[in-house]
């Protein structure tokens, strides 16, 4: 039996940050309030990138975007200065949401308040949104068990080794 589709399309708010200086002591301080460091690499000579993240301690990931980046802005609002002038200094500071592709449900809203819209601009930081496509044995399950298909327009037909259009009959 195959595995259920995720329950949700919410996976997890990343931290990413880029900067032309060494983010290990900025990472550090994170990792210290929290969160816990997905990669802290000097990518090329002077090019430094990091992806952190935080987990609920009770549940693990937190299961909306509202309450990742809550708990992300705690952690950098308490950095110590000397850590803040870093975070300022990075030439990134975006919270990047990462949902799944999904057929179901339809459609999924996840809002945010205009608090912790304000908070993310009190800090400098930015948004971005990554949508994940199913894995293959997930978008097979999905496109056996999905909506039916409608074909649109023309279908090629052969006749005499000459491929000739006819028109697609409609679906009732």
């Amino acid at each position: 039996m195959n595995p259920p589709l995720p329950t949700r399309p919410y996976q997890q708010t990343d931290l990413d940050l880029h900067a032309d200086f060494d983010l290990r002591p900025l990472c550090e301080g994170l990792v210290a309030g929290g969160m816990y460091a997905l990669h802290c690499t000097e990518v090329r000579p002077g090019r430094w990138q990091a992806i952190l993240e935080r987990e609920c301690e009770d549940e693990g990931t937190p299961r909306d975007p509202e309450t990742s980046l809550r708990l992300l802005l705690d952690v950098i609002e308490a950095l110590p200065s000397d850590l803040r002038i870093d975070w300022g200094r990075c030439e990134l500071r975006a919270f990047d949401m990462g949902f799944n592709a999904r057929w179901r449900p339809f459609c999924w809203q996840t809002p945010l308040s205009a608090e912790t819209v304000r908070r993310v601009a009190a800090v400098g930081a930015s948004f971005g949104v990554t949508i994940y496509a199913p894995d293959r044995e997930t978008r097979a399950r999905v496109h056996t068990a999905g909506p039916p298909r409608r074909k649109i327009g023309r279908r090629p037909t052969f006749a005499h080794g000459k491929v000739r259009h006819t028109p697609t009959p409609p679906i009732s």
